[in-house]
Order: C-alpha cells, then sequence, then structure tokens
C-alpha cells in the first residue's frame, strides 16, 4: 500500500517538475530570442571589453587569476563526483531534450507522461 502512495508521490512530484521547466523555459525564451537577435553585436562587444581589460590589468595580475582558474578547475577534475554530476547533467538534458521534442509533436498527454515515468 505504501508503494502506490509512493508511485504516486513520485509520479506527482515529476509532473510538478515538469511544469516548473515549462515555467522556467517560458522566462528564459524572451531573453534567448533577444540575445540571439544581437549575437553579431555582443560577440564585438564582449571582444572589445576583453581586449580593454588585457590592456589595462597588468600581466601579474592576469597570471594570478589564470592561475587561480587553473587551479580551481584542476581541483573539480580530480574530484571523485565530477562523473556523478556530469551523468546526472546529461540525463536530465537528455530527457529535457526528450519531452520537448514530445510537446513539440503535441502529442496526446498519455505520451508525455509515458516520458515522464519512464526516462
Amino acid at each position: 500500500m505504501n508503494d502506490v502512495n509512493a508511485g504516486d508521490r513520485v509520479h506527482q512530484a515529476r509532473i510538478e517538475l515538469e511544469a516548473a521547466e515549462r515555467a522556467l523555459d517560458s522566462h528564459r525564451q524572451p531573453w534567448f530570442e533577444r540575445l540571439s537577435r544581437h549575437r553579431v553585436a555582443l560577440l564585438i562587444g564582449s571582444g572589445l571589453l576583453s581586449s580593454l581589460a588585457f590592456a589595462t590589468v597588468p600581466p601579474r595580475r592576469l597570471a594570478r587569476v589564470g592561475a587561480s582558474l587553473f587551479a580551481g578547475s584542476a581541483s573539480l577534475a580530480r574530484s571523485p563526483l565530477i562523473p556523478l554530476f556530469l551523468g546526472a547533467l546529461l540525463t536530465n538534458m537528455r530527457r529535457a531534450h526528450k519531452i520537448r521534442e514530445a510537446l513539440a509533436t503535441d502529442d496526446s498527454k498519455g505520451a508525455q507522461h509515458e516520458i515522464l515515468l519512464h526516462p
């Protein structure tokens, strides 16, 4: 009896999660469209800003920033948790892609719930 309740709770949680993902996607979409319209201007502006930073910041500071970034990335690469996080990230990305495809083809709700129940 508890298994049925747990299954129902998991099913309900997945439906709520999908609704939250759709809500976040609807908030993200206008920003994505705006940035994709001005992609060339953003690339040129970021190039000018980075060249200004490289021209004005002393090389010693740039070396310290680079060393700290590479040291942090090296310590993350040695962490045993990174494969776990990357696997979870890739799984969620694939699952979200399948759900978006199902919603784009405008399948019935049964097909959408099947994807939610069996990722």
